[in-house]
């Protein structure tokens, strides 16, 4: 929403204010692109997207490297060839049950792998009818034609 209102209001102080805190998250970032040794998964599909737009649009190296770090850890946050049609293809996420036992569980979480779905879409696609922000065209929703013209 930063880069929406700086691109609304023509200010670009909108996006250096929010580059301010995703410096501060890739200072707080695992080596290999995690967050607490892998304790917060949907963290890193998240940060991807937040260091690759930011990095991107202000020509941010330190940036661009820890989206390549985080996209790194969320290819491995995936099951892959696990015997499992249920599990193949879902990303790792945090047990959010009843049961005591979270760390540890083979669990395909649905908001980290819906927010990896959407980092991995933005960084490799050009969908036209779905906006993926800074990636693709401008989204328009032909039953609401207005706000989505001004902002994006």
């Amino acid at each position: 929403m930063m880069i929406a209102a700086s691109r609304l209001f023509g200010d670009p102080s909108y996006m250096q204010k929010a580059s301010l805190f995703a410096h501060w998250l890739a200072k707080h970032q695992d080596e290999d692109g995690a967050y607490e040794g892998g304790k917060i998964p949907s963290a890193v599909p998240v940060t991807e997207m937040i260091f690759r737009d930011y990095g991107t649009l202000l020509n941010d190296d330190g940036l661009i490297r820890a989206a390549d770090r985080t996209l790194a850890a969320l290819l491995d946050m995936q099951y892959l060839e696990t015997g499992d049609p249920c599990i193949d293809g879902g990303f790792q996420g945090v047990y959010e049950g009843v049961e005591r036992r979270r760390w540890g569980r083979t669990c395909v979480n649905m908001r980290a792998s819906g927010y990896a779905l959407i980092a991995l879409l933005k960084a490799e696609s050009d969908l036209a009818d779905i906006w993926l922000g800074r990636h693709n065209k401008p989204f328009q929703d032909h039953r609401w034609i207005g706000a989505h013209d001004l902002v994006w």
